[in-house]
């Protein structure tokens, strides 16, 4: 899951800034992303897991085939369709942040590092 949500906020961020700059190479911004840019995000994507997912709940009934399974989905190359949809449900968590974002930046403190790792 935190998988998920990082690789989520990852995409919203780049998508942003090559909104914001139509000639930003994809290249150039993943050159420019930095490790403390990394830690946020993954700081951000720790606030947003749920009690419940970290302690597992819902995993008792799991059946290894399903986690195969699972795997085995993530495997191939995302299809055209699926990074349309990631998109969407990326510009839906832009558009919440936005609603409840300020101008200053989240600063990452060695508590909140220890924290996380």
């Amino acid at each position: 899951m935190l998988s998920l949500l990082y690789t989520r906020r990852s995409v919203a961020r780049l998508v942003a800034a090559m909104d914001e700059n139509i000639h930003l190479e994809i290249m150039d911004y993943w050159k420019e992303f930095s490790i403390a840019d990394c830690l946020c995000l993954i700081m951000v994507s720790v606030r947003e897991l749920k009690v419940e997912t970290v302690h597992g709940g819902g995993f008792k009934d799991l059946q290894k085939l399903e986690v195969t399974e699972l795997i085995e989905s993530h495997m191939s190359e995302l299809t055209d369709e699926e990074l349309v949809e990631m998109t969407a449900s990326i510009d839906e968590i832009k558009d919440a942040d936005d609603d409840s974002a300020t101008d200053e930046t989240e600063k990452l403190t060695l508590e909140e590092l220890a924290e996380i790792l």
